[in-house]
C-alpha cells in the first residue's frame, strides 16, 4: 500500500463507519414506530440523530400544509425564540432551504453569499447562522412533496455521496413517520366516533377528560338523557329513533355554538357534554342558560318520516373538581343528578349533591332485599 492511499483507505472507513450508524438508529427508528412513539418524539431523534454525524449542524423537519402554511415539526437544536423567528421568515417564504418543498431530489447551497435567493435573508436578524444548506424533499406515497428535510451549517460545507444518501434515507425516514401518524390519526378517528351522529364517542370521552384533569382544567360536565325515548322507538321503530337521535346531536351541537365546549354521544339516548363555563365569572348561571338552551332547543318541533316529535330531557350536571380527577367518579356525580333530575318530573337539570348517591344507593339496597 502506498502512502498516497491512505486518506482514500480512512475515508473509506469513515464511510463505513457512518453507514453502520445509519444502519443501526434506521432499525432503532422502525422499532419505536412499531412502538408507536408520537410524532414529534420520532422527528425530533431523526433530527438528532443527523446533528450528531455532522459537526455543527442543524436539522429540521418543516411540513407544507396544502393550504401553503409552513409548519416546523422538529427542530430540536433550536430554542424556543429561535423557531418563532424562523417561523416568521417562513411565513414570508424567505427561507431558501425551502426550495425543496418545490423541487424533488436534494438542494444543496454550498455558500449562501453567493446565492442570490438568500437576500432577503441577509437583510434579516436570522435566527440560524448559516453559511450551507442541504435540504431534501420529503415526498408522499405519490411521490408529491409535503415537507422538507433540512440541514443547515455555519461554514460552507458540500455533501459527499454517502452524506447524500444519508439524507435520502432521513427523507424517507421522516416521510414513513408522517404517513404512519397520519393513518393512525384516521385510526383514531374511526375508533373514537359514533357511526350514527359522528360525534365522538365515550372513547375519546375518557381520553379528553383524562387530558383536562392532567391539565387541571376547571370544567363542567352535563349528562344529558331523552325523556322516554324509548316510546318513540315502540312506536314508529329503530329506523326513525336512529333520524331523531341524528337531529338530537345537531341540536346539541348548536347549543355550544358560542360556548366552549364538546359533545358526546354516550350511548343509546345518552350524551354528555364537557363545557369549559366553569371558567367564567359566574359558572353556575352559565350552566343553568346552557341547560335551559339545551331543553328550549329540544323543545322545538323536528320533522322525521313526515313526523313531528318534540322532545325534552333530564340534565345532571357534575364539575371536575369535585371528582377528585376521576373519570368514573366524574360520570357517576353527573348520572346521580341526572336520576334525580328524573324523579323530579323530568325536563330539568339538577346539580350533583352527595346526597344523591346516599339516596340511589337506597334505593337499590330496597331492590335486592325484594
Amino acid at each position: 500500500m502506498s502512502v498516497s492511499d491512505a486518506p482514500q483507505i480512512a475515508n473509506v472507513q469513515v464511510a463505513s463507519s457512518q453507514l453502520s450508524q445509519l444502519l443501526a438508529w434506521e432499525q432503532q427508528i422502525f422499532a419505536e414506530i412499531m412502538a408507536g412513539r408520537d410524532k414529534q418524539g420520532l422527528l425530533n431523534a431523526l433530527c438528532e440523530q443527523l446533528n450528531a454525524l455532522w459537526t455543527d449542524a442543524q436539522t429540521l423537519v418543516l411540513k407544507q400544509h396544502r393550504n401553503g402554511r409552513i409548519e416546523i415539526l422538529a427542530a430540536p437544536s433550536l430554542g424556543a425564540q429561535q423557531r418563532r423567528q424562523l417561523a416568521e421568515m417562513m411565513s414570508n417564504h424567505e427561507d431558501p432551504c425551502l426550495a425543496g418543498l418545490n423541487q424533488p431530489g436534494l438542494q444543496i447551497i454550498e455558500d449562501i453569499r453567493q446565492d442570490t435567493r438568500w437576500n432577503k435573508v441577509h437583510r434579516l436578524d436570522s435566527p440560524l447562522e448559516i453559511i450551507s444548506c442541504w435540504s431534501q424533499a420529503i415526498e408522499d406515497a405519490a411521490g408529491q412533496p409535503r415537507g422538507v428535510l433540512a440541514v443547515a451549517f455555519s461554514q460552507s460545507r458540500r455533501p459527499d455521496p454517502l452524506a447524500q444518501q444519508l439524507l435520502r434515507h432521513a427523507a424517507q425516514l421522516a416521510a414513513l413517520m408522517l404517513h404512519v401518524h397520519s393513518q393512525t390519526q384516521q385510526l383514531r378517528q374511526l375508533l373514537e366516533r359514533d357511526p350514527l351522529t359522528h360525534l365522538y364517542n365515550r372513547q375519546r370521552l375518557k381520553r379528553d377528560i383524562k387530558g383536562l384533569f392532567q391539565r387541571q382544567e376547571p370544567f363542567g360536565c352535563l349528562y344529558i338523557d331523552l325523556d322516554h325515548f324509548k316510546d318513540i322507538i315502540d312506536a314508529h321503530g329503530h329506523g326513525v329513533g336512529d333520524r331523531v337521535l341524528v337531529e338530537v346531536a345537531r341540536r346539541l351541537e348548536g347549543c355550544l355554538m358560542d360556548m366552549p365546549g364538546r359533545l358526546y354521544r354516550f350511548g343509546g339516548d345518552e350524551f354528555v357534554m364537557i363545557t369549559d363555563v366553569c371558567q367564567l365569572p359566574e359558572p353556575m348561571m352559565a350552566m343553568e342558560q346552557l341547560c335551559a338552551r339545551i331543553l328550549e332547543r329540544l323543545q322545538q318541533p323536528m320533522i322525521v318520516a313526515e313526523k313531528t316529535f318534540s322532545l325534552s330531557a333530564s340534565i345532571g350536571i357534575s364539575c371536575g373538581v369535585e371528582a377528585g380527577a376521576d373519570y368514573y367518579e366524574l360520570l357517576r356525580m353527573a348520572d346521580a343528578a341526572m336520576w334525580s333530575a328524573k324523579q323530579a318530573g323530568r325536563r330539568t337539570w339538577r346539580f350533583f349533591q352527595q346526597d344523591m348517591v346516599d339516596h340511589l344507593e337506597e334505593e337499590l339496597r330496597l331492590e335486592v332485599d325484594l
